[in-house]
């Protein structure tokens, strides 16, 4: 899973002020330069430098000729006057020319220290191992993460998203994303990192020693590349963007998550569930409609007039029975003769 703290490494050609005053921590390979830090965190460091150091410059195939000096900043105020405020604010750390490493106060990502110093340790020996040849960043960056990235699903799934709009990076917009300290620089690395995997994967572990080898006995990459794979560096573009079209493309998404056509036909079967049980509701709701509409239309309408005239003939019949009450009936006697 990718961690939310990038890594800019950028040949920055200036040196650590002479009057930086700090504690130091010697082994046999790394000096870890600190103030206002714990001396436990400087050995931790320490420690991670030697282990990384032995891993990366194993599969490297080359060895620094002197120590590597890393130094530990306490305050982003620090690490911006030890950098010269050149670097962008969400860099971590970076590598210097001479074997130089100098790393930010890490606030809440101290965890990521040794991934982060695999990270510039690659750095270091690449650019020691190439002189003054030129490195693309493009495999600066992809050996880097290689050796300190971690690939998840969450990488994978931003590589399918940026492939389907068509928004990759050419090996030239790579370069310019690192040295102008682009946004763009979380899709480089990915970008950077499946070019290296790809040649790794093509043409075995021992590609990246030979193109370094090539390049200590001083040949530029564009050569070094090419005697060690068969690809200039465009033809290898080419390939790698083809690559990257066909292996992350929307259809890639189907087989990217183990049981997405499970997961695809649980949701098919939760909405079609959903559609029943609504469609189900609004029949109950128009058969309870249905019977009173029909009680409505059996029923004789009233026109306002003939309500009006059975009102007042009931009226006047109470009229006619009051009237009435008030007559003294009138009783025949029967006369009597004698």
């Amino acid at each position: 899973m990718r961690q939310f703290i990038l890594l800019l490494s950028i040949a920055l050609f200036f040196h650590l002020p002479s009057a930086y005053s700090s504690e130091t921590i010697a082994t046999a390979h790394v000096t870890v330069a600190y103030d206002g830090l714990s001396g436990k965190y400087a050995r931790n460091v320490a420690d991670s430098a030697e282990r990384n150091l032995a891993r990366i410059t194993q599969a490297l195939g080359y060895v620094p000729g002197g120590k590597v000096t890393i130094t530990l900043t306490a305050s982003q105020e620090q690490f911006n006057a030890l950098t010269e405020g050149r670097l962008p604010d969400w860099s971590a750390a970076v590598a210097l020319p001479g074997r130089k490493i100098v790393v930010s106060p890490l606030a809440g990502h101290k965890i990521e220290i040794d991934r982060i110093l695999a990270h510039e340790l690659v750095h270091v020996i690449i650019e020691e191992s190439a002189g003054d040849e030129f490195v693309p960043r493009w495999f600066h960056e992809g050996c880097a993460q290689i050796f300190s990235g971690e690939w998840g699903i969450r990488n994978e799934m931003y590589m399918v998203w940026k492939v389907s709009w068509g928004n990759l990076l050419t090996f030239e917009d790579i370069q310019n994303v690192f040295t102008a300290g682009s946004l763009d620089a979380s899709l480089a690395y990915d970008q950077s990192m499946i070019a290296v995997q790809r040649l790794i994967s093509i043409f075995g572990p021992k590609v990246l020693p030979a193109i370094l080898d090539s390049m200590s006995k001083g040949r530029q990459f564009p050569q070094a590349l090419f005697d060690s794979t068969g690809f200039w560096p465009s033809e290898f573009e080419k390939y790698y963007l083809k690559y990257l079209h066909e292996n992350y493309g929307p259809k890639t998404l189907m087989t990217l998550v183990p049981g997405t056509w499970v997961l695809i036909m649980f949701l098919f079967l939760v909405v079609y569930v959903i559609k029943r049980l609504r469609a189900r509701k609004k029949l109950r709701e128009w058969e309870m409609q249905e019977p009173l509409e029909r009680r409505l239309e059996s029923e004789p309408e009233f026109e306002p007039e003939e309500l009006s005239n059975e009102f007042d003939e009931e009226e006047n019949d109470e009229e006619h029975i009051e009237k009435r009450d008030n007559v003294i009936p009138f009783k025949s006697r029967t006369e009597k003769f004698e």
